[in-house]
């Protein structure tokens, strides 16, 4: 789930030291480097393994925070890395006890600052019933809320009227990007790269799960097209002003849970 890094707004007066910054800015977070992920040796851990490869020295993130991550992640025991954010949706942003990731990335990342880099060794148990897996995760910002965990379910800001279905389709999961056009809008087109405003909701396919919900005049999101990865930029492409879509994101460009579902409504182009 891409989203722009500043302009946050919203939530509670912060009690953080006067020095600590939310928002890593778009100049530091181009100066991370790329993480490189070491096969471990020995079987998978049966607990959850977190290991802070640098200290941040931003807000730190508490529960019920949304947070916004880079992260490289791959199977316990493989050569390589298989996901990562710098690849597909860009950052990544979710609510800390939202229910909306795996609990490995629910208990590993809180507690840590923004502008840290944290490595988790995640077991199957609080990873995916596939197996143990390692991410190493940059933390790039934090807003902190006034309000318990958002509700999820399928039907969390999907059924509501005025909003958009992005209910999960009685088939299997797409191979490749799907761009659905739910309707048509009336203003400019966009063209990449752009920065655009937006309203969207995120389903987990295969759970119906809802793990972001950005509907409504208070929630938009501003995304720079530019910096996102293609899902983004290939899926908002020639979408007009008023226009709603809805993009089946196969699990090849997620965030290695598996494939992700959005419906989307553009509001404004910059």
């Amino acid at each position: 789930m891409g989203v722009a890094l500043a302009g946050c707004g919203g939530g509670k007066i912060s009690t953080e030291p006067a020095k600590s910054k939310s928002t890593m800015s778009a100049a530091e977070s181009a100066q991370l480097s790329r993480p490189r992920i070491q096969p471990p040796s020995g079987a998978p851990p049966k607990r959850l393994i977190v290991e802070d490869l640098k200290k941040g020295w931003g807000f730190t993130a508490k529960r019920a925070d949304e947070i916004t991550i880079d992260y490289a992640g791959t199977d316990y025991g493989a050569a390589a890395e298989r996901w990562s954010s710098r690849d597909g949706l860009g950052p990544f942003r979710f609510q800390l006890g939202g229910r909306g990731v795996i609990s490995g990335w629910e208990q590993g990342l809180e507690g840590m600052r923004v502008g840290g880099r944290r490595k988790l060794i995640v077991p199957s148990r609080l990873a995916t019933r596939k197996g143990a897996r390692i991410y190493v995760i940059d933390l790039l910002a934090v807003r902190h809320q006034d309000s318990s965990p958002i509700a999820v379910g399928a039907s969390d800001g999907i059924q509501d009227p005025g909003k958009p279905s992005a209910a999960v389709p009685n088939r299997p999961p797409p191979k490749v990007l799907v761009v659905e056009e739910l309707r048509r809008g009336s203003g400019p087109r966009v063209e990449t790269p752009s920065e655009v405003t937006v309203k969207y909701l995120g389903v987990d396919y295969e759970t119906g799960l809802a793990f972001f919900n950005a509907w409504g005049p208070d929630r938009a999101s501003r995304l720079s097209l530019g910096n996102l990865g293609r899902v983004w930029a290939v899926g908002l492409k020639g979408m007009r002003i008023g226009g709603r879509r809805r993009l089946i994101v196969p699990a090849k460009l997620g965030y290695g849970s598996g494939p992700l579902i959005y419906a989307v409504e553009l509001l404004a182009i910059d």
